[in-house]
């Protein structure tokens, strides 16, 4: 080869720069002729300017997502919960709660055997790898090539195709909620993270462990081998390919893939994740044909749930499951839920030990049938005792009535400053009748209702009375309008005035106490509470249930209320509150 001459090289770059002077100085000559012109060569270097500054702004534009993605997932991961092996390990059960926040019950607790790694076969494993993350052995806790198909997949298709790993769906249970509203950017960024540092942490055969014993798989029992157990009475180790490939399949959608409620939706989900073991070439051709031909219910042991709650509870906890799913839309057995109830627990015992035994009542047969109303009794009582104290209540420990602001002549020292300014209304709005009757009645009824400043209230006015005075107001009307019945009978409504007509039996005879309640402020201390004895009537040989509600309240417009009465005798202005007794 020859020897590269770096003078002949010279020469001829000095023979072609003059060259280029020469043509230099001839196009300067000849250009008042192309003046207006551009030459190609000009032409190529504006688009290579402009590709230059192109590919310069979007390299510019790139490196300021990548900054600020990372400062944004570096703020999401700031708040990350801690990784721990307990936290891994421990289920998502839903927990209930009676009354006074005691558990009652741990739906799942007890239904969830766990498997040590080396009960789990490699049938299993292959099952569950194939259908849920084919690369979860090489790849370091996100499986960016998963990521990247899903992406396209859901920019071709209307259907979404999720991209999480093995990993990222053990974090999410362990962690987070499963809910498609909560799978926001901060908590997918925390799961990333999570997932990556739990690879740090825990083998390939530690986390699959991990999958294995944490996974919801219906009918309330957590971990595959609590279902292998439950569901065909076998060991992990002893199961076939056509019911590894079944509990491989379960986790994604739990109920939908019963194989007790929906074996066909079963069936096909199964024969979906055999087809993928087949195509990873994990069971063979043969192995196949003989497990998508097995029927989902070969091997199926009869359901049978243990329940985690005592015996006595069991209506009503069915009832709460049955709740939750409706108004929550939710599995009670998946979700983790904290459930708070009214219950009280002592009653619901004593209750089912009534029914269930003979220690109360001698029950001739099975095919008696009792039920309680103990709770709604309870409910009314309080209810009719707050709607006395709202009306006539002393204000010591008890709602201050209506009646009773307005019987007050004078301010009283414990009246707030900051209050609406105080306003002597004994007069003015406790108004004695003349006994006027019929369409004179009702004349008196509308010139004494305007005593009342409803302040801009255009809704809620009432008139509270009993039955006997409400029966008068009827047959009054029916003396002039034989039609009157109807309008103040079905409809409830005070002739000629409107308004709503209450009845309620402790508001004395001719007493009307009227005005608009929106203008009645009330407020519960706390919940309702129930207690019982069976000591206070022990002789009667009969149990004692008492409920306790709190409220406090008093009328913050007290001009909004007044009290009248349809006879010539003043209202009644004080009425007795009994005493606690076990009657």
């Amino acid at each position: 080869m020859a020897k590269f001459n770096f003078n002949n090289f010279k020469e001829s770059l000095s023979g072609l720069t003059k060259r280029a002077k020469n043509i230099k100085a001839k196009r300067s000559d000849s250009s008042r002729y192309s003046k207006g012109k551009r030459s190609a060569t000009s032409d190529q270097s504006l688009g290579w300017r402009i590709a230059k500054y192109g590919f310069i702004g979007l390299l510019t534009f790139f490196v300021v997502c990548v900054i600020s993605g990372g400062s944004l997932f570096a703020y999401y991961i700031s708040s990350v919960p801690k990784l721990t092996e307990n936290k891994l390990q421990s289920t998502s059960s839903s927990k209930i709660y009676d009354a006074n926040g005691s558990l009652i019950a741990d739906l799942g607790a007890e239904k969830r055997e766990s498997a040590s790694t080396d009960e789990i076969p490699t049938t299993l494993v292959n099952a569950i790898t194939s259908i849920e993350d084919k690369r979860f052995f090489t790849h370091r806790g996100i499986d960016v090539y998963r990521i990247m198909g899903a992406a396209v997949n859901n920019l071709r298709r209307s259907s979404t195709q999720g991209g999480s790993t093995l990993d990222q769906q053990l974090i999410k249970l362990a962690y987070f909620s499963t809910n498609t509203s909560d799978q926001t950017l901060k908590r997918k960024s925390q799961e990333i993270w999570l997932s990556l540092q739990m690879e740090r942490q825990f083998t390939k055969q530690e986390i699959l462990t991990f999958y294995v014993n944490k996974v919801y798989m219906g009918n309330g029992y957590y971990g595959m081998k609590t279902a292998a157990k439950s569901y065909f009475g076998k060991d992990l180790s002893d199961l076939s390919v056509a019911q590894a490939a079944l509990l491989a399949g379960i986790p994604q959608a739990p109920t939908q893939y019963d194989p007790y409620a929906n074996p066909d939706a079963a069936k096909k989900r199964r024969n979906t994740v055999l087809s993928e073991m087949y195509e990873d070439k994990n069971i063979s051709k043969e192995e196949y044909e003989q497990a998508k031909a097995t029927d989902v219910s070969d091997g199926l042991l009869p359901l049978t749930k243990k329940a985690s709650y005592e015996l006595y509870l069991d209506n009503y906890i069915k009832q709460v499951i049955e709740q939750v799913s409706t108004d929550a839309n939710a599995d009670i057995y998946s979700a983790g839920l904290d459930v708070y109830t009214n219950l009280n627990p002592d009653i619901q015992k004593y209750i089912w030990n009534v029914y269930n035994t003979n220690d109360y009542v001698y029950y001739p047969n099975d095919s008696l049938q009792v039920a309680s109303t103990i709770i709604d009794a309870l409910g009314k009582a309080i209810g009719k005792a707050l709607d006395k104290a709202i009306v006539y209540g002393t204000g010591t420990k008890m709602p201050l009535g209506i009646v009773t602001r307005l019987v007050q002549a004078a301010q009283p020292e414990t009246y707030s400053a900051t209050a609406r300014p105080w306003a002597d209304l004994h007069e003015s709005h406790i108004i004695t009748g003349t006994g006027a009757a019929g369409l004179n009645l009702f004349k008196e009824i509308l010139t004494n209702s305007g005593v009342i400043e409803n302040d801009y209230i255009e809704d809620g006015l009432v008139w509270l009375m009993n039955k006997k005075t409400h029966d008068k107001i009827k047959i009054q009307s029916l003396d002039k309008n034989t039609n009157a019945l109807i309008v103040a009978g079905m409809n409830n409504t005070m002739p000629l005035i409107n308004g709503d007509i209450i009845e309620l039996s402790f508001i004395p005879d001719d007493n009307i106490v009227f005005g608009y309640l929106p203008a009645y402020l009330l407020a519960q201390r706390a919940g309702t509470e129930i207690g019982q004895s069976e000591h206070v009537r022990f002789i009667q040989d009969q149990t004692v249930f008492k409920g306790i509600a709190r409220y406090d309240g008093k009328p913050a417009i007290a001009e909004a209320f007044g009290v009248l009465t349809i006879s010539s005798a003043a209202p009644t202005t004080t009425v007795t509150f009994p005493t606690d007794t076990a009657n």
